[in-house]
């Protein structure tokens, strides 16, 4: 019987200071008050020479040269790759610009 008085008082025991040390934990949340909310995240814009657009030439030509021949060439995932590190654009834009830009020039 007095192993188990023993058992029960140090369950108790632990019990109660688990409890004092979260009702601490709530005090001094209390006293720090509310929690400073996360800052957004905000992307920064790529850099000048990395452009969504291509350069405009006086002949009507543009910087698309390399997506073009990748395109030509049948490499539509070079392709991806290279307007990707041409413009920093994220995978989906690249994918669906290089889409548009085959259909507009007939590229299968």
């Amino acid at each position: 019987m007095t192993l188990e008085l023993i058992i029960v008082a140090a369950i108790a025991a632990l019990i109660g200071y688990m409890w004092g040390v979260r009702a601490g934990r709530r005090a001094e949340a209390r006293e720090q008050g509310p929690r400073a909310q996360p800052r957004p995240i905000r992307r920064a814009a790529p850099p000048p020479h990395m452009a969504s657009e291509p350069h405009s030439h006086s002949d009507g030509a543009s910087d698309w040269g390399p997506v073009l021949d990748a395109l030509q060439a049948g490499q539509k995932i070079n392709a991806i790759k290279i307007h990707r590190q041409m413009t920093g654009a994220g995978l989906k834009e690249s994918k669906d610009f290089v889409e548009a830009l085959a259909r507009q020039r007939g590229i299968r």
